[in-house]
């Protein structure tokens, strides 16, 4: 079955040739900062968005205080703990990716471990 696309010698699609490794790499990496920033402006700097309801949730964890390995602790700050931990996994993520961009240019065989331990 032939197809449009087939028949044209110019097509820019047909030469996949600049879609090295290293550029996907760096587009994960850019887009995973991305989300680094917006989970940050989104999810830990930003109040309550969804009305009366999680506002009053969040009103409820804040006094309730307990002792955790000698310290007091609310439930809020277990949970803005988490929303500043997976900001910063991910900033981490989107170093660690543009550092196997940069490795895989030089050794990919260097750089396939580290890109396989990524996605898993």
């Amino acid at each position: 079955m032939l197809s449009i696309r087939e028949d044209r010698d110019d097509d820019p699609i047909k030469d996949w040739s600049f879609m090295k490794p290293t550029l996907f790499l760096r587009i994960a990496s850019l887009l995973t900062l991305i989300h680094c920033i917006l989970h940050t402006i989104g999810g830990v700097l930003a109040g309550p968005k969804h009305g009366a309801e999680e506002a009053s949730v969040i009103e409820t964890m804040k006094p309730r205080r307990f002792d955790v390995m000698g310290s007091m602790r609310s439930y809020w700050d277990f949970f803005f703990g988490y929303g500043l931990f997976i900001t910063l996994a991910l900033l981490v993520q989107a170093v660690l990716f543009w550092q196997l961009a940069r490795v895989m240019k030089t050794n990919s065989a260097l750089a396939k471990p580290g890109c396989g331990s990524v996605s898993v």
